[in-house]
Formats: structure tokens, sequence, C-alpha cells
């Protein structure tokens, strides 16, 4: 499992202003905030855009598509605010992940 997580992430960094994850843009995974900060808008299906839910992100925190770990689709879109490093945890390396290990599969 540590082999897994550890050879399968990557870093990236973004600037103010880059989007992270869209649906048009992006790896379709699973990201951990190194530092910087990051507003995700979370689009929900039939909601006005004024009512889409906004989340203010910051170092230690997590975000990604949610469609890898639970099969439902959801559309965020992940902005950088502020100079940003994540890690990346690629949406194959994801399904690896559960697949390999059932444990991890449970929980989600």
């Amino acid at each position: 499992l540590k082999d897994l997580i550890q050879y399968g992430m990557y870093k990236a960094r973004f600037v103010a202003g880059d989007t992270i994850m869209s649906d048009e843009v992006g790896d379709k995974g699973i990201f951990f905030i190194l530092s910087g900060k990051v507003s995700a808008q979370i689009f929900g299906q039939g909601t006005p855009p004024e009512e889409n839910e906004v989340h203010e992100l910051g170092p230690n925190q997590i975000f990604g598509d949610m469609t890898v770990l639970t099969g439902s689709y959801l559309k965020c879109i992940a902005t950088a605010t502020v100079p940003t490093k994540v890690l990346v945890l690629p949406g194959h390396e994801v399904a690896r992940l559960l697949d390999v290990n059932g444990a991890v599969r449970s929980q989600v």
C-alpha cells in the first residue's frame, strides 16, 4: 500500500487563478494541499448558480473527483487563489488502490 501511494503520487504547482481541477482541466484524482489556498465550487444538479457551494481550502486539506471514490458524479471546479502546491494521487492510481486494498474500499 505504501509503495502504491509513494510511487503513484506526484507534486504539482499552480499560480493564483489556475484551474486545478474541472471537467475540462486537470487530473481526475485526489489532491492533498501542501501549501497555498484553493477555492472549490461545487455545482449541485438543478441548483441555480448563485446557490452553488464554495469551499475555501488550505494546507493539509484534501479535495478531488468524487467519481473516482464513489462512482457518483458531482461537478466541481477547483481554482488556486494564491500560489499553491499539491500532492496528486491520479484517478487511475486511486482506482488501483481501491482494487488492491479491500480495507480502503470498505471505508469509501
